[in-house]
């Protein structure tokens, strides 16, 4: 009689603990909270370039505008929205950037002399997403996504006029450095790619003894008829959340 009544035992305990297992991860999908993938990062890292006037000044390389960038360009895959873009992303369905393509289109400068990109080598990888669609003439808009081994990342919204020189008021832009020293993600920001061709960037912050990632905040920008990027709104947090949660289920 005592034997089958420690099976029973045994067996409901590795069931209920199973179950919880299961449960607890459900409630816990939150990437960082795997070591070995968490970034530290501090929020003064996350570049905002609407509060760096000198940042704004983009150009390329010697200023030369490259003959044959509307032919390049034309060859480029349009994004079809919605497009996630987040620690997730499927890097193979982007379009990586050789040294000669970046030395040729991308190799930007800003006001104070910072490539605006990292250079596609070593350790460097840098990803064109794909361009948006339905652009005011003349204007060609290209989402970018980068990284320089695990420590800086950066996904970039970049206009160039139709000579391939990009357009400098306002570009956006959304740096995250950090480091593999650390177990805490202070701050991060994804970006997606919405239905009216807006872009929205929702920033997250880590919150409570797990640092488990909570929304901040979020904007929307939206490229304009002269091929400026401005912010046009804030993200509605409340129905991204419902929706997130939607998504889960």
């Amino acid at each position: 009689m005592k034997q089958p009544t420690i099976y029973s035992v045994l067996l409901f305990t590795f069931a209920f603990c199973f179950l919880s297992t299961v449960s607890f991860a459900q409630r816990n999908k939150n990437p960082y909270k795997d070591k070995s993938k968490t970034i530290a990062v501090d929020e003064k890292n996350v570049y905002d370039a609407s509060k760096d006037k000198n940042r704004k000044e983009l150009h390329l390389r010697d200023t030369v505008p490259a003959e044959n960038f509307a032919e390049f360009v034309g060859k480029i895959k349009a994004i079809k929205p919605p497009y996630d873009l987040n620690e997730k992303s499927n890097k193979k369905a982007f379009s990586p950037i050789s040294m000669a393509i970046y030395e040729k289109y991308f190799n930007i400068y800003n006001g104070i002399g910072e490539r605006v990109m990292v250079e596609p080598k070593g350790n460097n990888r840098l990803y064109l997403v794909g361009k948006l669609t339905d652009m005011p003439e003349g204007i060609t808009a290209l989402l970018f996504y980068g990284y320089d081994g695990s420590t800086f990342q950066f996904t970039k919204l970049v206009t160039f006029d139709e000579t391939g020189v990009p357009i400098a008021e306002q570009n956006m832009q959304y740096y995250i450095k950090g480091s593999q020293d650390g177990f805490t993600q202070q701050e991060k920001v994804t970006c997606k790619l919405n239905e009216d061709k807006t872009v929205s960037c929702m920033t997250y912050f880590a919150e409570g003894e797990e640092k488990e990632m909570r929304v901040k905040s979020g904007v929307i920008h939206q490229v304009q008829s002269d091929g400026t990027i401005e912010e046009v709104g804030i993200v509605d947090l409340e129905t991204e959340m419902e929706n997130e949660n939607e998504g889960d289920k």
